[in-house]
């Protein structure tokens, strides 16, 4: 597994999501791969051989509607570009919309939502002596997929390896400045880089980034309704036991 996803560095462990159609979504999770891992009435563990996905489904959840601050997207890290191969050839053949292939330097990347519209990204990191830098700052790009290439990695795809953590959580925000010194305060994290004006990348250990907060959706957009759909908190482990059913770990409830 990635040095940059075991202790003692913090990093995010599993997401919390709110969710309105509990059936839809946990069936959507378990055909991307995901294992069923624990189910009650009130909550769905979803993940590997260690959690990385709560759906919580205590209460009839309203599908949110309006731009609000939250959930940019989930990004689930895969150990190698084969897995990711595996994973794209899969999505093609079963039809499923994709929303971008990129190359951002530090990593490469397949973008897609779920069915109630939370942003997912699976991707492979590159080596870190390859990762792009200027001035002696981590620079990460937004360059086109090399995916015919990854594509003849591919074999058949039945279900995540028990390496796929969640590598990173990037999360809408309303104040650029006011998110990045309140992430910065709780979690201890660095900041990697800024891009430009609107998006800041955090993390622990030198990652590329845990922690990703943008104001692409709009500056002083509307609060988190905690009664609809999407991310309501994530689980940050460091020394704790990341393989625990119910994590240990410190709970963030997303800034509001």
């Amino acid at each position: 597994m990635s040095s940059f996803h075991q202790p003692p560095t913090n990093f995010i462990s599993s997401v919390t999501l709110n969710v309105h159609d509990r059936q839809r979504m946990v069936d959507f999770y378990r055909w991307l791969g995901f294992r069923l891992l624990q189910e009650t009435n009130q909550q769905t563990i979803l993940g590997t051989d260690r959690p990385v996905l709560i759906l919580k489904h205590d209460q009839p959840y309203v599908v949110e509607q309006q731009n609000t601050q939250g959930l940019y997207h989930l990004a689930f890290l895969l150990p190698t570009r084969e897995e990711l191969g595996s994973v794209l050839r899969y999505l093609i053949q079963q039809r499923y919309p994709l929303q971008g292939l990129s190359d951002h330097g530090v990593s490469e990347a397949i973008y897609l939502a779920d069915p109630e519209g939370n942003g997912i990204e699976l991707y492979v990191d590159k080596p870190k002596h390859e990762w792009p830098y200027q001035l002696q700052h981590l620079a990460m790009v937004t360059e086109p997929m090399k995916h015919q290439e990854i594509l003849t990695l591919a074999r058949p795809f039945q279900r995540f390896s028990n390496q796929v953590v969640l590598g990173h959580l990037h999360l809408h925000v309303s104040n650029l400045t006011e998110a990045v010194e309140y992430y910065q305060s709780l979690l201890h994290y660095d900041v990697i880089q800024y891009y430009g004006e609107s998006a800041a990348f955090l993390s622990s250990g030198g990652y590329h980034h845990h922690l990703g907060l943008n104001t692409w959706g709009g500056q002083n957009i509307p609060k988190k309704n905690l009664q609809t759909t999407g991310v309501v908190a994530f689980q940050v482990q460091a020394m704790h036991d990341p393989f625990a059913l119910n994590p240990t770990g410190i709970s963030v409830f997303i800034k509001n």
